[in-house]
């Protein structure tokens, strides 16, 4: 992988799920690790759900294959931006993994 083209600071954060005493779980997230990574495409959509407008964003970064990630993982961008991993496409050749993410809304 060329290193000039990761230019991004992206933090990957793990999820982790815990048990309350009244049973409710709570899903808290696990800073894993602050990484460079290059972003290949940003794309954005509007869908139209019950006569509503919801905005839709997609972006893909590349990193290096030797980062932890997987799936359902959250992507927090240096400016705040927070995205969950959707999918994960390994390139070994290259020695880099794309992670597909959608922008997660509240």
């Amino acid at each position: 992988m060329r290193a000039g083209g990761l230019r991004y600071r992206i933090t990957l954060r793990r999820p982790s799920t815990t048990t309350g005493r009244s049973g409710a779980t709570k899903v808290t997230w696990t800073d894993e690790a602050t990484i460079w990574a290059e972003r290949v495409r940003m794309s954005g959509n509007d869908i139209v759900e019950a006569a509503e407008q919801f905005p839709d964003y997609m972006v893909e970064f590349n990193i290096r294959e030797a980062h932890e990630v997987a799936e359902k993982w959250q992507v927090q961008e240096e400016n705040g931006y927070l995205y969950i991993v959707a999918n994960i496409i390994p390139n070994v050749q290259r020695g880099y993994k794309t992670l597909r993410c959608v922008r997660y809304n509240e």
